[in-house]
């Protein structure tokens, strides 16, 4: 054990070397770092390449008495996690332990009770894996804060890729406007932002960033989910297969059946699949509002994958990827809308015809001085009306969330969304 402490403090220094440089922070970096004297510990989810290890670094050139681990790096070389912050507390008088990747250690809840209930240390983790504490064999529910970084926000991106600062607003502040004019300069740069709204993807090629995307998407499966989940070589691949076949499809509106179908496996493995990467971050789940009609799953994907259809390996339609310019017409602008306000964790449904069939209409209900306010928003282009929203009962408030933007009633640029945080 003095070995494996012996290596970790000889990283310290050079942990705080890479950031040192780093002028901005993300947006959950201030409140983290009031959470020092808190009580429970901190638990930060969020996809790999969303800044995770940067603001956990971050922290600990800010915390006085504090040890970054990255349980990545030991993860072929298992070790009692409670032994280790029980040294470090009593020989180093270390106070705040950063972990990073816990679910790299087998056991890690286990652990995680033992140095809470025994030792006077404030734990910070993350994963890049959705951590359901409530369901695990050891009651972690009272013991730990879950926080999740999202992707970047269209705020922060103009912060750390251009240096420019724009305030947060409220859903309520950008449906409730009536009127906008578009900023040429932020629709200009709308598009670069949706091909790179991570850290880790900003001031790169093209080229190089479809790396990156490859390395994020082959880590959070092959690395990630099977040390968090009990799945065979078969289904890790079937995983693979189906997040390509996502990727690749010029629209959200598919069944689990027409899914399952298309991957030759059982809708109930379907299911399965699309939670478990959904537990990734790499989707986003959206149901339909009401209890009588089919809770048919409308599968949006995190931003930026969809962007970088090239990135997959797997499955193609053809030999020549799809245009990325019709895909950014489309079903980009909806993977952007939802991946911002599942970042707020605002709950939103889509819509559905008559006849049954999804479309790009997004219900929000917002309460406002205890009664509820309800707001359709269709996603679209330059072309969409309010002769969308046939059928959409009074009562309603219709908005354009529109891309690039045109001045019409009800019209809402959607870059506005990237505000949100």
């Amino acid at each position: 054990m003095q070995n494996v402490i012996d290596e970790i403090l000889s990283l310290q220094s050079i942990y705080k070397n890479k950031v040192k440089d780093i002028k901005h922070t993300r947006f959950l970096y201030t409140k983290l770092l009031h959470e020092k004297n808190s009580n429970p510990m901190t638990g930060l989810t969020g996809l790999r390449g969303s800044g995770k290890t940067v603001l956990f670094l971050q922290l600990l050139e800010a915390l006085d008495n504090a040890i970054y681990i990255s349980l990545d790096d030991f993860q072929i070389r298992p070790f009692n996690l409670f032994k280790l912050a029980q040294m470090l507390q009593e020989d180093y008088n270390i106070k705040y332990l950063l972990l990073d990747e816990i679910h790299n250690i087998p056991n890690w809840s286990v652990y995680l009770k033992q140095i809470y209930d025994i030792l006077d240390l404030k734990v910070y983790f993350t994963s890049s894996v959705s951590l359901d504490i409530l369901n695990t064999k050891v009651d972690l529910a009272r013991r730990v804060i879950i926080r999740t970084l999202p992707v970047l926000s269209y705020r922060e991106y103009l912060l750390l890729a251009h240096n420019q600062e724009h305030k947060t607003k409220s859903l309520a502040e950008i449906l409730d406007t009536n009127q906008y004019t578009a900023d040429h300069l932020l629709e200009a740069e709308f598009k670069n932002y949706l091909e790179s709204p991570l850290p880790s993807l900003l001031n790169m090629t093209r080229p190089n960033r479809i790396n990156v995307i490859r390395n994020i998407l082959h880590t959070a499966i092959e690395r990630d989910l099977a040390a968090a989940f009990p799945l065979t070589y078969n289904e890790l691949l079937q995983i693979k297969q189906m997040l390509n076949f996502l990727m690749l499809l010029p629209s959200p509106d598919i069944s689990l059946s027409q899914l399952a179908k298309n991957l030759l496996i059982t809708k109930y493995k379907a299911q399965k699949y699309v939670n478990l990467l959904q537990k990734l971050f790499i989707v986003h789940i959206v149901y339909p509002k009401g209890t009588n009609v089919l809770q048919e799953p409308k599968i949006l994907l995190n931003i930026p994958f969809r962007a970088y259809d090239d990135a997959t390996d797997y499955l193609r339609f053809s030999d020549s990827a799809i245009d990325h310019s019709e895909l950014l017409a489309g079903t980009i602008k909806e993977d952007f809308f939802v991946s911002m306000l599942k970042a707020v964790n605002q709950p939103v449904y889509y819509l559905k015809t008559r006849r049954g069939k999804k479309t790009p209409d997004y219900l929000i209900e917002l309460r406002e001085k205890g009664r509820v306010k309800r707001y359709v928003v269709e996603i679209g282009g330059r072309k969409k009306g309010f002769s969308q929203f046939k059928g959409i009962k009074p009562g309603f408030v219709k908005r354009i969330a529109v891309y690039p933007f045109v001045r019409k009633r009800g019209s809402i640029p959607l870059y506005e969304f990237g505000f949100l945080y």
